[in-house]
């Protein structure tokens, strides 16, 4: 849980700084996004969430999230996003759905939605660092 926080934080840092040199040309229009619904859910889910699976929100292969959510509440639900753990070296967005994640089961029962998302690693020879996968992270909670 500590890793989830701290990743969050740095994230939203990463999301309010100063944007004024940010290059937009590597990401997709806010009418470009489809939602492909998935025909089963990645997780054991109530019958009235909906999943979408590898939701595009940019060009790299790794600018992908999964959503677990319920389009017919009466009222806005919450949304927990889960960025996976591996250091910025390793990991991926599945392992929110798998058995050693079964809080996103939890989650779901309570009809809260869960978005898991997927970010750029850093390589052996990687110039920018940390900031790749954070500004990744920001981009995706846009």
């Amino acid at each position: 849980m500590y890793r989830i926080a701290t990743a969050l934080l740095l994230t939203s840092l990463v999301a309010c700084g100063d944007d004024d040199d940010a290059d937009d040309t590597d990401t997709p229009s806010d009418g470009d996004l489809a939602l492909p619904a998935a025909s089963t859910s990645p997780v054991d889910a109530p019958d009235s969430a909906t999943a979408y699976l590898d939701v595009s929100y940019g060009t790299d292969e790794r600018h992908v999230f999964d959503i677990v959510h319920f389009p017919d509440a009466a009222a806005p639900t919450p949304l927990v996003v889960y960025f996976h753990g591996g250091g910025f070296t390793g990991g991926d967005k599945s392992l929110a759905w798998s058995n050693a994640e079964a809080f996103t089961s939890d989650l779901l029962g309570s009809e809260v939605a869960v978005a898991s998302c997927n970010y750029r690693l850093l390589q052996d020879i990687d110039t920018e660092g940390v900031i790749k996968p954070l500004t990744d992270s920001a981009r995706c909670l846009q």
